[in-house]
């Protein structure tokens, strides 16, 4: 952690300055000794005011407390802990005054280009050796990883002419989430309809033990362990527990992120829609833990995620779907080279894509880098000329049957609203000063959106 503490004047105290220069001019030129002492009085609160915006900051630090979970559009509280730690060299053990805190909040959004906000709080007062917590809130209308700092304290208490800057370089990253919705009937009857028959794998003979279900008389080839001894004894006859046989659901979900390239610094809807819809289906199947679930992640940077099902799992999937960012379309080749080497054959596959796919025909398409089985953070490179990978996926012994098991999504089909509604985002007007970046601001009246541009967070009120 690296603090630096500088002093400034003011405007005020520039204006204060002219003043006392025309005093002391005025004392030299005509030699009146009142002017003089006139002069050194005024130096005095000048002096004053430098000395106590010094002590003020002095042994202060700052610690800063992030939410653990946060999803577009939700609002949140940036909490600040100040502490004025005591010093053996200080002489007047004085609280500090009207400390005016400001955070600043970092998001790159589609284009690569930074945009930065602002967070506003004051602290009216720090006792000397005490804490105070003071906080901003605000909403994140972009998913993505935001960076918090540094953070200034500027303090200008008592008189106003000299202020004082301590600025913290700490760096803090929070990764906001997809906003996710609710899915519709058409994706229960894919769901059911995907696990029928031999795709749903059993687990092993000594992993059967499920949820109870019930009493039954002893049958040939019964385990000795399921027997219910105590109903046993009563009855006279072997009785044996009974389980619900659980069994192993895998699935894959593959998600196609393609652009058209005419969103330069706003989110492409169809982009937004499909990880919005892609989060919701990795929440919902991490919810069931009904067995391995692999997430490949096509884009700007390819990714291949495999795991358990589990609630465990989840944060670290929807947290890959947060940073996914789109490219021209060149990487649906290598997410089918996945599905085909990473899935056992009659694993669902289900394919979200922001194009349309007839027949999932991959004439015309560019091949990427391949994914790899586990996470990749390798850079798209350019797309190729030579359609040859894109050969070796149509002509692979696999790919028929991996046809049959393919489901393909398509988030601008008529369709979408029977799989997936998504959620209401809360009013930019209604919330103005609490939006983030330049796109929320964009779509403000011009008063508005200066108002957002130059406060952006503000203290709860």
């Amino acid at each position: 952690m690296t603090q630096k503490q500088s002093s400034r004047i003011c405007r005020e105290g520039y204006y204060y300055l002219i003043v006392l220069g025309f005093v002391v001019t005025g004392a030299v030129l005509r030699e009146i000794n009142l002017l003089l002492a006139l002069a050194g009085m005024m130096s005095g609160p000048l002096l004053l005011n430098w000395r106590m915006t010094v002590d003020a900051l002095r042994g202060v630090h700052v610690r800063r407390r992030l939410p653990e979970r946060v999803e577009a559009g939700d609002r949140v509280v940036i909490d600040h802990l100040l502490e004025k730690r005591p010093l053996r060299s200080a002489v007047l053990r004085l609280s500090s005054w009207a400390l005016a805190l400001e955070d600043t909040i970092c998001h790159e959004d589609a284009s690569g280009r930074a945009d930065r906000c602002r967070g506003r709080a004051v602290a009216w007062r720090l006792p000397y050796g005490g804490t105070t917590r003071v906080s901003y809130r605000g909403r994140f209308f972009r998913r993505g990883r935001y960076r918090f700092g540094p953070v200034t304290i500027r303090t200008r208490f008592p008189l106003g002419l000299v202020r004082r800057v301590l600025r913290d370089d700490r760096v803090d990253e929070l990764i906001v989430l997809p906003r996710r919705g609710q899915l519709g009937p058409a994706w229960n009857r894919l769901y059911r309809e995907s696990f029928r028959g031999s795709l749903a794998r059993p687990q092993p003979q000594l992993a059967r033990e499920g949820e109870f279900h019930g009493l039954r008389d002893w049958k040939q080839g019964d385990v000795r362990r399921w027997i219910h001894w105590r109903t046993t004894a009563r009855r006279g006859v072997p009785v044996v527990r009974q389980f619900e046989r659980r069994q192993h659901r895998d699935l894959a979900l593959l998600v196609d992120l393609a652009s058209s390239g005419n969103f330069a610094r706003e989110e492409d809807p169809l982009v937004e829609s499909a990880v919005s819809l892609a989060a919701t289906m990795t929440a919902e199947i991490c919810r069931r833990a009904e067995g391995a679930f692999l997430l490949g992640l096509g884009g700007r940077r390819p990714a291949a995620l495999l795991g358990n099902a589990s609630t465990a799992t989840t944060s670290r999937l929807l947290e890959a779907l947060a940073v996914a960012r789109a490219d021209r379309g060149e990487s649906l080749p290598a997410l089918l080279r996945f599905a085909l080497q990473e899935t056992r054959p009659g694993t669902p596959v289900v394919l979200v894509t922001t194009r349309s796919l007839p027949g999932i025909d991959l004439a015309g398409l560019q091949p990427d880098e391949p994914v790899a089985q586990t996470e990749v953070a390798a850079d798209a490179g350019p797309a190729s000329t030579d359609i040859d990978q894109l050969d070796e996926v149509r002509t692979d012994p696999r790919w028929p049957e991996l046809r049959q098991r393919l489901h393909v999504i398509d988030v601008g089909s008529n369709t979408m609203a029977d799989f997936f509604q998504p959620a209401e985002q809360p009013s930019v007007t209604d919330d103005a000063k609490f939006a983030t970046g330049a796109a929320a601001a964009d779509k403000l009246p011009d008063a508005t959106a200066t108002r957002v541009a130059e406060s952006v967070f503000e203290p709860p009120g």
